[in-house]
C-alpha cells in the first residue's frame, strides 16, 4: 500500500522531468528489493544494475 503511492508520487515526479534514477537515489530508506517493485511498477530496468 505503502510503496503504492510511492510509485504515484515517482509518476508525478517523473512528469515534471525527473529522471526515475534520481528520484530512486532520493529515496535512501528503500530497500533493494521496494526499488526493485517501484521500477518494475513503472515498467523500467532492473536497479541491480545501478547499485
Amino acid at each position: 500500500m505503502i510503496l503504492d503511492v510511492i510509485v504515484y508520487g515517482i509518476k508525478i515526479k517523473m512528469k515534471k522531468g525527473q529522471s526515475l534514477d534520481e528520484i530512486l537515489e532520493s529515496y535512501v530508506k528503500l530497500s533493494k528489493q521496494e526499488k526493485e517493485y517501484i521500477r518494475k511498477e513503472l515498467g523500467g530496468a532492473s536497479v541491480e544494475r545501478k547499485l
